[in-house]
């Protein structure tokens, strides 16, 4: 495989202007670095940036395991997410670099006595890794509130719910470990709601969770049509072509796909008030 110039530039001179980085792949393997750990982009001058390499030895194993010049020994001494890129290819999320993902929630309910209810009233949100999950010891009826973006998350408030509800916090493009751990969840929640962005993106998010979760809700507050008229955003759907093509029978994300369509834009979660109980 032949090593991009950009690429073989940054290995000799640890720093190049970003401009010279222009194509998507190139954006796309730059991300990845950037997500390593291993370069970042920075201002120099007045406007201009540059990417630098922060970790130089690193950086140099990586390059020489995705373009396959070590052997399969060397790729080992890696970092764990440079190894699984190196060796596969693969997403930064997910189990493809992680077996093993944070989740952070936070818990409301009628009983405020409770160990989670503490928690959550005293440092906001509580976070459990996805493979301790079964250790929360919920009641036989919870609900299940999936948030998308972190404000929306954040300023969530309820008072006194019947039964309590369990909200996450998914981070935008949530990986398939923790989509699990909320499946694996016992005893299931009695319902779950799912709250996020109104875009293309969005309906892929909703749609992975469905698929865990088959029994799924999305949002749809009553003046939804009249919040995509006041404040839809055409920039959030101006990069989501792959995702537009993506289809998943529901009964709630028609109205979406049509106010999307219509409108050629998508409306930020942000814009729209948390659910209430009474959503539920």
């Amino acid at each position: 495989m032949i090593t991009p110039p950009w690429i073989l530039e940054l290995l000799e001179n640890n720093s190049l202007p970003a401009s010279r980085v222009r194509s998507v792949e190139a954006r796309q393997q730059l991300e990845i670095l950037t997500n390593l750990g291993l370069v970042k982009t920075e201002l120099y001058g007045r406007s201009k940036k540059r990417i630098v390499v922060i970790q130089p030895a690193e950086y140099k194993l990586w390059v020489n395991a995705e373009y396959n010049s070590i052997a399969d020994s060397e790729v080992e001494t890696l970092p764990r997410r440079a190894k699984n890129i190196a060796e596969r290819g693969g997403s930064k999320s997910g189990k493809s670099s992680h077996e093993v993902q944070p989740l952070i929630f936070r818990w409301f309910a009628a009983d405020d006595q409770t160990l989670l209810a503490q928690l959550t009233a005293q440092f906001g949100v509580i976070g459990v890794t996805s493979d301790r999950v079964d250790k929360l010891n919920l009641p036989e009826q919870w609900r299940l509130l999936t948030v998308e973006n972190w404000e929306s998350f954040y300023i969530l408030e309820y008072h006194n719910p019947q039964p309590p509800i369990l909200a996450v916090y998914l981070g935008g493009n949530v990986s398939e470990v923790v989509l699990e751990a909320l499946a694996a969840i016992a005893p299931q929640p009695a319902k779950v709601l799912h709250f996020g962005d109104y875009d293309w993106a969005g309906l892929n998010i909703f749609g992975r969770l469905c698929r865990h979760l088959p029994h799924a809700r999305w949002y749809l507050p009553d003046n939804l049509a009249s919040l995509f008229k006041q404040h839809r955003d055409l920039a959030l759907v101006q990069n989501q072509a792959d995702y537009a093509q993506i289809r998943h029978e529901h009964p709630d994300i028609a109205m979406v796909i049509d106010l999307i369509s219509r409108t050629n834009a998508g409306l930020e979660q942000e814009i729209v008030s948390p659910p209430a109980e009474k959503d539920w």
